[in-house]
């Protein structure tokens, strides 16, 4: 929570919490419970434990205030501390989404264990003529392109353009169009 506090002025807040943590303030808060006339004296970065709801506090001070509350323990953030992170949630990627990975842990295999490399055996070859539609296949790791020699026109893939004899290699199982004019080609090689 963020406060903009003013000198000579008590800003009242009610909170059922247990403990209060000064996250940034210059200078010194005053903290007062109400029920019980209590004042605590806060500099930033502490926390104050009081151990069963507070009810409401009288804040004082001057200038910006950034704090948060809560109950049950609570332990500040120290800067630079490291974090040893035990056990990740299970992570799933919804269709279409993808994720880097620029390092990986060292792996160690028990005894036993086997890794298994899948190479596929589905190759698909095939010609046709300009517009032609290539079906979506979940099977597919990819799809070489080219354009033949003896095409007068261009092909297109989503407006990227082949001359004739050019070839590209596209990593999709997506459904798309290579689009040009008849009687010209394209030759596909699926993988």
């Amino acid at each position: 929570m963020n406060l903009t506090l003013i000198k000579g002025q008590e800003v009242p807040l009610n909170v059922e919490s247990s403990w209060l943590f000064i996250e940034s303030y210059q200078g010194k808060l005053s903290v007062r419970l109400d029920a019980t006339g209590e004042e605590f004296t806060l500099p930033s970065g502490s926390v104050l434990r009081y151990g069963k709801p507070m009810g409401r506090i009288l804040l004082s001070g001057e200038g910006e205030l950034s704090f948060e509350h809560g109950s049950g323990d609570f332990t500040p953030p120290v800067e630079g501390q490291k974090l040893e992170i035990q056990a990740m949630p299970k992570v799933e990627l919804l269709p279409g989404q993808s994720m880097k990975v620029s390092e990986l842990p060292n792996v160690t295999l028990e005894e036993g264990q086997t890794i298994r490399v899948h190479v596929g055996d589905n190759l698909i070859g095939r010609r046709g003529e300009l517009p032609l539609p290539i079906p979506a296949n979940a099977n597919r790791k990819g799809v070489i392109i080219k354009a033949p020699s003896s095409n007068t026109g261009l092909v297109s893939i989503k407006g990227f353009e082949l001359e004739a004899g050019e070839t590209v290699t596209i990593e999709t199982t997506a459904a798309f169009e290579l689009s040009g004019k008849a009687p010209d080609t394209a030759q596909l090689l699926e993988y």
